[in-house]
């Protein structure tokens, strides 16, 4: 058996610079696991990505196509925000989803794509909450087996915050995040919205934990929802050693998210 898993890239980054900061963990995959990441579907303007500010991915190059940062939303200054382009990325999202033959069995966001992964989470166990995401009254996809969220959050725009109303996911999710990642005490947010949820912390900043064990780690907890596995995702070690990251970010500040 293979595990079909989507991925999600976070904000300013597209599917190759997404693709080149999971490569450790990609490579674990073997052929046990069958990954595809989507685009997000909006291009950044240089006007734009200066808002941005240290949340600009420094691998993002306006001067090669192949790195040209893409977002899923850009937030208002209205509190609580408004997310712009959200829509169009869930309807872009939803038609994705639905010209596919095979089912994915699990979905990995980053960042922004984490917050999307979450709600995708939702939309699809509970999708009488999300009727925009239906398509002839029905999902476009089956509920999935699992999440995995890496500084992720739950998204603050009202539209989309109704789709976590109680009770809690019954989607298992495993959620990561750094304990130098300045918006750590908002992401944990999101883990009551979930009835099973483990949390894994790395000693990094908002980044994807590449060292260490933790490439072994996402491959085996990936893998365990093979069917044919011997042991349960609950029963995969966690990682044993995170050396020491530079952080990316300085700032408290994730309005821009």
């Amino acid at each position: 058996m293979v595990v079909r898993l989507l991925l999600l890239p976070g904000i300013s980054q597209n599917s190759s610079i997404f693709r080149k900061k999971l490569e450790p963990v990609l490579q674990c995959f073997g052929t046990d696991v069958h990954y595809e990441i989507l685009d997000p579907p909006h291009k950044y303007t240089p006007e734009a990505a200066k808002q941005l500010g240290p949340w600009f991915d420094s691998s993002a190059n306006f001067d090669a196509p192949e790195l040209h940062p893409r977002y899923w939303w850009r937030p208002t200054e209205d509190k609580p925000p408004l997310y712009r382009d959200a829509e169009a990325s869930v309807i872009y999202l939803r038609d994705f989803l639905a010209r596919r033959d095979q089912p994915f069995d699990g979905v990995l966001g980053f960042s922004q794509g984490g917050a999307l992964g979450a709600l995708l989470i939702s939309m699809l166990e509970q999708p009488e909450l999300s009727p925009e995401f239906l398509v002839d009254g029905k999902p476009p996809h089956p509920p999935l087996r699992f999440g995995i969220v890496i500084a992720g959050f739950t998204m603050r725009d009202p539209k989309y915050l109704k789709a976590f109303v109680p009770p809690p996911l019954k989607t298992p999710l495993l959620f990561v995040v750094g304990k130098r990642d300045r918006g750590y005490a908002r992401d944990l947010d999101l883990l009551p919205k979930f009835q099973h949820c483990r949390l894994e912390r790395h000693e990094g900043g908002h980044l994807v934990p590449t060292r260490g064990d933790w490439p072994r780690f996402f491959s085996d907890y990936i893998r365990a929802y093979d069917q044919s596995s011997v042991i349960s995702p609950s029963e995969v070690p966690s990682p044993l050693f995170t050396p020491a990251f530079s952080l990316d970010i300085t700032i408290h500040d994730r309005s821009k998210l």
